[in-house]
């Protein structure tokens, strides 16, 4: 996979950047070619791969709250 969507994905799944932010900072200067780019290479699009990884962080972190309240009981 290209570096450049490596970065993309971590700025994706770890920030709230917007998509056009996110295109600029990894050497995209039309989103649109990004975003067809992005699509071609993961499955999804930039706002689909977010909403995706976030959601799996919030649950992880949601098991982890659990795990920390059961274990202190």
């Amino acid at each position: 996979m290209d570096i450049r969507m490596r970065k993309a994905k971590e700025l994706l799944a770890g920030s709230d950047m917007l998509i056009r932010d996110v295109s600029g900072a990894v050497g995209y200067t039309n989103v649109n070619s990004f975003v067809r780019i992005f699509k071609k290479s993961t499955g999804f699009t930039p706002g689909e791969y977010r909403e995706r990884e976030q959601a799996s962080l919030r649950e992880a972190d949601g098991a982890n709250e659990t795990d920390e309240v059961d274990g202190a009981e």
